[in-house]
């Protein structure tokens, strides 16, 4: 949603339009300026070394290439000091995103260089409909509902885990199988 707020090309009351080009090929996925970054699984240096030669180009089709990368508080030192070297020298035309579940173990020089936003989740409603609109069954929408906080996409991230839900499963059958033994 940030991502097109910041390149819609007619914003209603400071909200995306979702009609425009620019919206839409969010939406769909053609447009290629927007970046996400999973800090998690790309923490080290060598991933932000490569994000900063990427971010010398300037946008191809929207007004800012936006990099969003989550879970930033998950890079290694030496990866948030590349980082840093990006936010220093920051390239006309380029925004980064930088989401954290624990904004206090960024480095104080990334906090320094940044304008902290704070998300709250969103309603129950919202994500439900989010999830309903992705194709996903009422039943495990409300269950991954449960264990999201308010985030439509660990909510989404949830849903297509299959991992998770066999995990589920095996706890919830062996608790049932303790629980009738009497243990």
């Amino acid at each position: 949603i940030l991502a097109k707020a910041v390149n819609c090309h007619a914003p209603v009351d400071g909200n995306p339009c979702g009609k425009c080009p620019a919206c839409q090929g969010m939406e769909d996925g053609s447009v290629l300026d927007v970046v996400e970054i999973d800090a998690a699984s790309n923490s080290g240096v060598d991933n932000m070394r490569a994000l900063r030669e990427e971010a010398v180009f300037s946008p191809a089709s929207v007004k800012k290439r936006v990099y969003i990368i989550d879970e930033v508080h998950m890079l290694s030192n030496a990866a948030f000091n590349a980082l840093l070297k990006t936010l220093e020298e920051p390239i006309e035309g380029t925004v980064f995103l930088l989401l954290a579940d624990s904004p206090e173990l960024l480095l104080p020089t990334i906090i320094s260089r940044c304008r902290a936003l704070k998300l709250h989740p969103w309603p129950d409603s919202v994500v439900l409909r989010a999830l309903a609109a992705n194709g996903v069954a009422e039943d495990k929408a409300k269950q991954a509902l449960r264990v999201c906080g308010g985030s439509i996409g660990r909510a989404l991230a949830v849903a297509s885990d299959e991992a998770f839900w066999q995990r589920r499963r095996d706890v919830l059958q062996d608790f049932f199988s303790i629980e009738s033994r009497g243990d």
